[in-house]
């Protein structure tokens, strides 16, 4: 059987002999790919900065079912953890249980936090408020606050703030932007802050803000950015040369560097609920144009800066969690981008090693592979689409 598109024949015989054996297997991935995310991505805690009279007050937002089943910050999954059984029997705790659980755990937390003043003195911290949601839909995890206090001594000038890396990576900003400098940092699992003043005004450079947006934007590619990187990757199995990959990855960047930087700003504002749902039909789409044709064309690359700017919106949202500091805005702006671009490369450099490098002297071979694998994610984009859009109605119903 062949199809003809424009001045392109292709042949689904060879293919379909090649993939028939396998779809069990197939058909087994899908499956195991199919399991809603939401519940079991572990994202990082935020945390907001306040002052009080001679007090410091943070209060965190934070999967407090994953502190307490100690998953660990090397897990994205908690799947992936040991201690997940424990972690799901939590996340069926009504508040007062899990408040209750917090309670026998509250010291060794309390512990493991490190506010430390401009001379190295550690100040003491203490919870002072916990809020529990219902349970509700267990399928997405549920996000818990916690305030904790810290009283300051007359010498406390200048702070900074640390928790254990077992709770993982913290957003960690002024709750209300007091100043065009006010202080806002990513902080991996285990980093200490840098010193930010009682007036909330932060003291790192702007080397710091780089590296740290930098990273903030590389990691919501890989290893966080599941969407994205199967959507990079179906990009890449079109035609795995460097030219038409060059030219979608040139369009992709432009098209969500725009709606990002108009989301960041507030032009532009689309509820997730719209917008992770055609993201995951964008994996879709994607990949079922690259079982119809095997060459760059006008038309894919119009899809290409289509989804792109969808894909920004979703950046955008990641940023609107974090903040961006005033003075800085542009340098942290441009920074997360360089690193959601450098993410995306990375995607590509590994595609290119495991399919482009491989099979490069056998085309027949490597166009079955993109086949395979167009077929397989094109499955995967869809169900996460159906997904998606099923857990909305579920919410407004």
């Amino acid at each position: 059987m062949s199809v003809v598109i424009s001045d392109v024949t292709i042949k689904y015989g060879p293919a379909m002999r090649f993939i028939k054996p396998i779809l069990p297997i197939l058909l087994f991935c899908v499956l195991a790919l199919s399991t809603p995310l939401d519940a079991h991505e572990l994202r990082p805690a935020v945390g907001e900065i306040s002052f009080d009279n001679q007090a410091l007050k943070v209060n965190i937002r934070l999967n407090l079912e994953a502190v307490l089943a100690d998953l660990g910050p090397e897990h994205d999954d908690s799947n992936d953890s040991p201690n997940s059984a424990q972690y799901d029997q939590l996340r069926a705790y009504e508040p007062p249980l899990l408040k209750q659980a917090l309670d026998e755990y509250k010291n060794r937390f309390e512990q493991n936090i490190n506010v430390r003043t401009q001379d190295g003195d550690i100040l003491k911290t203490r919870i002072t408020n916990v809020s529990v949601p219902e349970v509700g839909d267990k399928r997405i995890a549920r996000d818990s606050e916690i305030t904790l206090v810290t009283e300051l001594t007359s010498g406390s000038q200048s702070l900074t703030w640390q928790w254990d890396k077992q709770y993982g990576p913290l957003i960690l900003r002024m709750a209300e932007p007091v100043s065009d400098n006010a202080f806002s940092q990513y902080l991996s699992a285990g980093e200490q802050s840098e010193h930010f003043a009682k007036d909330g005004v932060a003291a790192g450079s702007v080397m710091s803000v780089i590296v740290d947006y930098v990273k903030l934007g590389y990691l919501h590619i890989l290893p966080r950015g599941l969407d994205h990187i199967l959507f990079v990757i179906g990009l890449f199995l079109l035609s795995p040369r460097w030219r038409p990959i060059l030219w979608q990855v040139s369009a992709f960047t432009l098209a969500h560097t725009i709606t990002l930087a108009l989301g960041v700003l507030g032009y532009v504002s689309v509820s997730p609920s719209i917008v992770e749902p055609l993201i995951a039909l964008s994996i879709c789409v994607i990949c079922l144009e690259n079982l119809m044709t095997s060459k760059l064309h006008a038309w894919r690359l119009m899809i290409v800066i289509g989804f792109g700017l969808l894909h920004g919106l979703g950046f955008a949202g990641v940023l609107g969690d974090v903040g961006l500091p005033r003075e800085t805005f542009i340098t942290a702006l441009l920074s997360f981008n360089v690193g959601v671009e450098l993410g995306q490369l990375s995607v590509i450099v590994m595609c290119f090693v495991l399919i482009g490098w491989l099979f490069k002297d056998r085309p027949q071979h490597q166009r079955k592979i993109s086949v395979l694998i167009s077929s397989v994610l094109a499955a995967f984009g869809a169900f996460l689409f159906l997904d998606r859009v099923w857990e909305q109605v579920m919410v407004v119903a």
